[in-house]
């Protein structure tokens, strides 16, 4: 991935798109949009594999958006990372296996979201490394209040016509926890 990215830099520069001052931002930029493509493929590959396209899709939105906000563990390796994914979006769809199995209602999925969405609140944001100013920690745990609600109202919302779609939010949205739990563990760990 690191000599992909340095590949497609070097293009940049030499195709003066970009500064040369400026190629190991962009490395690291190419870096993570590559790294993302490849989990959202292994995402969809997986969901195919599990006839759930529609999960794999709604678990990287999920944690596009949500997750990113919020923070949680981070791997130290691309491939680490991508295995971490895997193994994250199959414990969601076990997860949507069993909560088929068990038939949970709208009531039931609603109090499931809240709760948490509460905890996420708690935990917002986990900040892997670097501190952050008190005002900014307020913002972007409002941020993520208002990402988890927008989450809520959509699976409410699909869970009507698509069960195991508002499953899947429920299920992507625990594990997002699991990760900033883990974390924020690993965060306290460190000190």
């Amino acid at each position: 991935m690191k000599i992909l990215a340095k590949i497609i830099t070097c293009v940049l520069v030499k195709e003066k798109i970009i500064s040369r001052d400026d190629i190991e931002i962009y490395k690291y930029g190419v870096e993570l949009l590559i790294s993302t493509g490849v989990n959202l493929l292994l995402g969809l590959l997986l969901g195919g594999l599990l006839h759930s396209i529609m999960s794999g899709v709604i678990y990287f939105m999920v944690l596009a958006t949500l997750r990113t906000q919020a923070g949680g563990y981070h791997a130290s390796t691309y491939l680490w990372c991508g295995t971490i994914y895997c193994i994250s979006f199959l414990a969601v769809m076990g997860m949507v296996r069993l909560f088929i199995y068990m038939n949970i209602n709208s009531a039931w999925l609603m109090q499931g979201l809240l709760i948490n969405m509460i905890f996420i609140w708690w935990y917002a944001p986990v900040l892997h490394h670097r501190s952050m100013e008190i005002e900014v920690r307020k913002h972007v745990k409002r941020k993520v209040v208002a990402i988890g609600f927008i989450w809520i109202l959509i699976a409410m919302g699909i869970y009507y016509r698509r069960p195991q779609a508002g499953y899947t939010v429920l299920a992507s949205i625990e594990v997002v926890l699991f990760h900033m739990i883990l974390g924020k563990r690993l965060e306290e760990k460190r000190r």
